[in-house]
């Protein structure tokens, strides 16, 4: 049974991740990542480790992938806890007007050391130009905002996600993101963003604005 419990020790927050994506072969993909979160304070209270395989060949609109993530977090106590969260992924992908559309559905079981074991769905999309040579992949800017993305390998993109828990069957979070990511090389690509989350479940009703920085590397 789930009990009562409130994460959110402020309203802002700082995400930084690390992440790497090694291309096995032509089917499969692993990936591994870190991220650690910290208050407005500068308080380091959370942190999260997820790996997994993709596959890529059951058509080229799917991807199916299985992953586990380790995530330790501070209690209100600022005792340290533990969550365990395999997770199962289908990205469904697509395009509209020359812009890359990705539909991540993910099936969570989630097990926790404070609210015990519990299910979340969750559905995300994501608009997101890919880094090709064709400026039709940029949105609608001004000549001169255009150009400059262009040739510094620069992409906007923005992001809807919504969770719903397994306990209630209603939905318990919304995120809405939004950044730019720079390709750095071929082997490298950050993303700065935005990300803001209004929860609604009974644990936690925060909203919560976050400054997020992420590094992902291509092998």
């Amino acid at each position: 049974m789930l009990m009562p419990l409130c994460f959110g020790r402020t309203d802002f927050q700082h995400w930084s991740n690390v992440d790497g994506v090694f291309k096995l072969n032509e089917s499969w993909i692993f990936k591994v990542g870190n991220q650690a979160r910290f208050s407005e304070s500068e308080d380091f209270f959370q942190h999260h480790t997820d790996f997994g395989l993709t596959y890529t060949q059951l058509a080229d609109w799917l991807d199916v992938g299985v992953n586990y993530r380790f995530i330790r977090k501070k209690d209100d106590s600022d005792e340290w806890q533990e969550e365990h969260r395999p997770h199962l992924n289908f990205t469904l992908k697509g395009q509209v007007f020359h812009i890359k559309v990705n539909n991540r559905i993910r099936l969570e079981y989630n097990d926790d050391d404070d609210l015990g074991d519990f299910g979340t769905f969750r559905n995300k999309v994501t608009l997101n130009p890919e880094f090709e040579d064709d400026r039709d992949f940029l949105p609608p800017l001004p000549g001169e905002a255009k150009s400059f993305l262009y040739s510094h390998n620069v992409r906007p993109f923005a992001a809807y996600e919504l969770f719903a828990d397994t306990e209630t069957n209603e939905i318990s979070r919304h995120r809405f993101s939004s950044g730019l990511s720079i390709k750095f090389t071929d082997l490298l690509v950050s993303d700065l963003y935005y990300l803001f989350e209004r929860n609604l479940s009974f644990a936690n009703q925060d909203d919560l604005h976050v400054l997020g920085l992420s590094f992902k590397f291509i092998f």
